[in-house]
């Protein structure tokens, strides 16, 4: 139909750019990067639809979540699972909310791997005049962050629903970065990392306050 009816029904997609398959198999055999979008609680039961070598295939992971039941980010499970090399391994992050690339506003990615020549290349795939990106090789603490900042989410929105008001909204904000970077530097000690880039604070900032999150409506619901 050249759109979704369901999610983002006004974008239009060109279908003669896009090869379709509902066979998880087929387009691991086809490709040589897989990019991961799954919804974290559904991720191990369509991973384990996979029966082809993914072992040398590059991995870009963009699910912000661990894995049910294991208690591991996707990139280490990934790992243990299917034999990928942790240098073929990348992680694309915030903060980027889908409905305003939708919409066509300037947004910015932050890519990471262990090998930065590798991060520039799939970032150089998503390039264009509305899509930035940006560097790192912070794997493990981007993935954790992606995490942290979604609980952080839903107790904003419990704030708001509460009408606890702005002021004390931002104090919250202000303790759970600290606490996010506590947390990164136990996790992640020999990461190098700047807790106010945009892959941490930007991405709990726009997850705390965006009406286009889910996670801060959920709170407001609660």
């Amino acid at each position: 139909t050249g759109h979704n009816p369901v999610y983002l029904s006004d974008v239009r997609f060109d279908t003669s750019r896009i090869y379709f398959t509902s066979d998880i198999n087929e387009a691991c055999r086809l490709a040589d990067t897989l990019l991961l979008a799954v919804p974290s609680p559904y991720f191990k039961n369509h991973m384990a639809n996979i029966t082809e070598d993914i072992s040398q295939k590059h991995v870009v992971n963009a699910i912000k979540g661990i894995v049910p039941d294991e208690n591991m980010l996707i990139t280490q499970y990934m790992t243990r699972q299917f034999g990928i090399s942790p240098d073929n391994l990348l992680v694309a992050s915030g903060p980027c909310h889908a409905e305003e690339v939708a919409l066509e506003r300037l947004s910015y990615l932050t890519v990471a791997a262990q090998s930065i020549e590798k991060a520039q290349a799939f970032a150089a795939k998503l390039e264009s005049a509305k899509m930035k990106t940006v560097l790192s090789s912070d794997i493990d603490g981007i993935e954790y962050a992606g995490v942290l900042k979604n609980v952080y989410a839903i107790g904003a929105g419990i704030l708001h629903g509460l009408k606890n008001g702005d002021n004390f909204l931002a104090t919250y904000v202000s303790n759970a970065i600290r606490e996010m970077e506590r947390f990164e530097d136990i996790a992640c000690p020999h990461s190098q990392r700047n807790i106010c880039n945009s892959a941490y604070l930007g991405d709990l900032l726009v997850t705390c306050y965006s009406r286009f999150s889910r996670n801060h409506n959920f709170g407001a619901m609660i």
